[in-house]
């Protein structure tokens, strides 16, 4: 088996006169303005740090949090960040668990 180098990856873009999609967001123009919004790819594993590992708990218990953190400064209006959350997009599989736990916040 090779090894994978760094210039082997490159992330996945696709682009339009409308529309920009690059890594994990989505850049459209609505009514003269920019709109971003989270997209999340069919390829994303939401593969993230075990509770078995040997990092301290608040590591992995924070990785809910921080994911919807991270959601949140992605979108550019309270209301597709609120969407994504009440249809539950936003989760994130602890593979030790085997469950999905739906990500609150309360900014």
């Amino acid at each position: 088996m090779g090894k994978v180098g760094v210039t082997d990856a490159s992330p996945s873009q696709n682009f339009s006169r409308v529309s920009v999609h690059f890594l994990d967001t989505s850049v459209t123009i609505e009514d003269g303005s920019l709109k971003v919004v989270f997209s999340n790819k069919s390829t994303d594993k939401h593969n993230y740090l075990l509770p078995s590992s040997c990092h301290p708990l608040h590591c992995t218990n924070n990785i809910p949090y921080s994911q919807a953190l991270h959601i949140k400064s992605i979108c550019s209006s309270e209301a597709d960040f609120k969407i994504m959350d009440s249809t539950s997009e936003i989760q994130c599989k602890m593979p030790s668990k085997r469950q999905e736990i739906p990500c609150v916040l309360k900014l």
